[in-house]
């Protein structure tokens, strides 16, 4: 029996035949020296450390899978990729570094401790910077797939910006409401990106509906 001078401290002891990575997390596996690898943990190091960075690479990754689901709903048999690229080039030079900054202002000036400063970042988010987003968006994704004329431009925004913008609307107030009130603020882009799974598979069948490629 230990005395209370005593102190005794576990230790791994390689044994032959002893399964190393049970000592691994759920998430974690193990690397060839012998020490545990945890992605989770990783990320956070990488947003911790680069944090605009991971942000658009975040971002342009889980974008480009929802732009492929997209067009594996929409069953034309085939994979567009230079549309995918184009998705993915404008979330990672536009779309990330504007919420990365944009919510950094939100939570320096108007932070969502009271509900008078939820509404005012809703109303901000919804009326004034998700508009003004998805215009800007839409016309760099058509530049990035070839549609960079004047007249192909506006006809794309003449067809997509409405409902895009009412699909957005509808998502924005929802989530954002979550995610200004329980998300601490460096994770907040990449929950938004998680959502866009879903949003982005929307808006990009609402961008290509009609045979429009």
């Amino acid at each position: 029996m230990a005395t209370d001078e005593e102190v005794r401290i576990p230790i791994l002891v390689d044994k032959p035949g002893l399964d190393r990575s049970s000592s691994c997390s759920t998430f974690a596996t193990l690397n060839d020296n012998g020490s545990c690898f945890n992605p989770q943990r990783a990320y956070v190091r990488m947003l911790d450390k680069y944090p605009l960075v991971t942000k658009m690479l975040t971002s342009g990754v889980l974008v480009a899978i929802s732009d492929l689901i997209a067009q594996l709903v929409e069953a034309r048999g085939y994979i567009w990729v230079q549309r995918t690229i184009a998705f993915s080039v404008a979330e990672i030079v536009f779309s990330a570094p504007l919420l990365h900054v944009l919510y950094e202002l939100y939570e320096r000036y108007i932070p969502a401790v009271n509900l008078r400063n939820l509404l005012s970042q809703l109303v901000l988010d919804g009326v004034v910077a998700m508009p003004v987003w998805l215009f800007v968006f839409l016309v760099l994704v058509s530049i990035l797939e070839g549609r960079w004329t004047l007249v192909e431009i506006w006809e794309t925004l003449r067809t997509k910006y409405i409902p895009s913008l009412i699909v957005t609307l509808i998502l924005t107030p929802v989530v954002q409401s979550v995610n200004f009130t329980v998300v601490p603020p460096k994770y907040r882009v990449l929950v938004v990106n998680i959502v866009d799974l879903v949003y982005t598979t929307i808006l990009s069948l609402l961008a290509h509906r009609s045979g429009d490629g």
